[in-house]
């Protein structure tokens, strides 16, 4: 295992060397998925403990190239590469450090392995980009880089993400339409992969089939088999609807562009049709994008009603237009829209979706794997039994199987400190940590009080309307 990831990390340092931050980012990720596999049992606990600080070394280095990217995108000339002092030596230049001291700013940096760039792509200067790794040796003699880009700086998505067409068009619109536009760019998708939704193959399969496959297979997919571009996700609260398109954008490298009901609604009641417009253009201006329209029931309501506001009409009807206009683009752009209500939506706009999938609560075996995944990290009793405790939480939502699972992580934590003194905390020695392992019992008690919050009748109303 020493051999593979001392191997994994020095392509991963010649990847960021080289400004291919993309290729890093997915090597990492390989490595993080090796490790998870080949984590030793819960019995185990000194093999696993030693795997689970190499594990979190390199969820740690994912997340710091992560940030990288947001400053010079998935691929830069510049590279990592120190550029802060035109004498300096470091690691990244093949060279030693150099014999006489640097400025105290550079000392600093380069305690961290870091070292700072002039200029961001022509951004604006910033603080902490061009760096070299060091090295940090761990309980199973695997060196592992550590702090590759700790200070990397946030900047705005805008910014460091969108492609130049997408920044033109930005730059382009109002100041109070750039803000609400830029409210819709989201970045929380970047760690979002389809391991991280449990189950739901079928959805999973069709979307990346037509989202991913189809725009590299163009010859094949064409005349009646072009790929459909707009899905219906629909089920209970809580199923993983908006976890779908978040995993879906970052899995084929598209711009996620999240849309719901407040954004529209909030200071645009009257007006939302424009919106709705500078909505859809921004998806073309982003693409290859995602369109995510969370809570479509609160955009698309059934039209007919008496009280309905002439607001609501005109906005309907652009959005009807766009809608219409999306599979007839050249941009490469699908749309998604989540509810948990689709009897609420109007007939018109339902007729529109290439596809519309179920999202159900979770079976046994997603349960499992929804537990496995959320205690990882954790110590479990040794009598610990996943199965046991899935059929306990049959009926449950996955964000319900979630916070039960948090609840319960904390209830040995939550025992340990009623039995200390209070007085006595701040004198704890914090680099000791105590063996405190998740029991069933620990569960038990949780899921005993807290019910799901799906009922049988909402089920039933979902069963009724699968079936029209």
């Amino acid at each position: 295992m020493s051999q593979v990831f001392s191997a994994e990390r020095e392509t991963i340092l010649s990847l960021l060397k080289s400004g291919s931050f993309l290729k890093a980012k997915e090597l990492c990720s390989k490595v993080i998925v090796q490790i998870k596999n080949q984590m030793p049992p819960h019995t185990e606990q000194a093999r696993r403990a030693s795997c689970q600080k190499i594990y979190h070394n390199y969820k740690d280095i994912e997340n710091e190239i992560l940030q990288y990217t947001k400053i010079f995108g998935t691929e830069s000339k510049l590279g990592l590469t120190c550029t802060h002092l035109d004498d300096c030596k470091c690691l990244v230049k093949g060279t030693s450090t150099p014999q006489r001291r640097a400025p105290a700013h550079h000392r600093r940096l380069a305690q961290k392995g870091v070292s700072t760039p002039k200029i961001v792509r022509g951004v604006r200067r910033s603080r902490g980009a061009g760096i070299h790794t060091l090295k940090k040796k761990t309980s199973v003699n695997v060196e592992v880089p550590v702090n590759i880009l700790s200070d990397a700086p946030k900047i705005d998505p805008v910014e460091g993400k969108s492609s130049e067409a997408g920044d033109d068009f930005m730059a382009s619109l109002p100041a109070d339409v750039a803000d609400v536009l830029n409210a819709c760019i989201s970045e929380s998708h970047s760690t979002t992969t389809w391991d991280s939704v449990v189950g739901l193959d079928d959805v999973k399969k069709c979307l990346f089939l037509n989202v991913k496959v189809a725009p590299q297979f163009k010859n094949i997919f064409k005349g009646i088999r072009q790929p459909l571009r707009t899905f219906l996700l629909y089920g209970p609260p809580g199923t993983g609807k908006t976890l779908i398109g978040k995993a879906l954008a970052n899995e084929c490298g598209r711009k996620f562009l999240m849309v719901s009901p407040s954004i529209i609604t909030s200071k645009w009641r009257g007006d939302s049709e424009k919106l709705i417009k500078y909505l859809f253009e921004m998806a073309g201006h982003f693409a290859p994008s995602v369109l995510f329209f969370d809570e479509l029931d609160g955009f698309c309501m059934k039209r007919g009603s008496k009280t309905e506001h002439e607001a609501t009409r005109r906005f309907m009807s652009e959005f009807l237009v766009r809608f219409e206009e999306l599979n007839k683009c050249e941009e490469d752009v699908c749309l998604i829209g989540a509810t948990n209500t689709p009897w609420d939506i109007d007939a018109a706009v339902m007729r529109r979706f290439d596809a519309r999938f179920f999202v159900s609560l979770p079976c046994d075996d997603a349960i499992v794997s929804i537990l496995k995944n959320c205690l990882f990290d954790q110590d479990l009793e040794q009598s610990f039994d996943f199965h046991r405790i899935a059929e306990k939480l049959e009926g449950y939502s996955a964000s319900d199987v979630v916070k039960i699972c948090r609840r319960a992580s904390l209830r040995a934590v939550e025992d340990y400190f009623c039995k200390v003194d209070i007085n006595l905390i701040d004198n704890m020695d914090v680099a000791v940590t105590p063996y405190l392992p998740i029991s069933e019992d620990d569960f038990t008690f949780y899921i005993s009080k807290t019910p799901s919050t799906v009922t049988k009748e909402m089920l039933d109303m979902y069963s009724k309307y699968s079936d029209q």
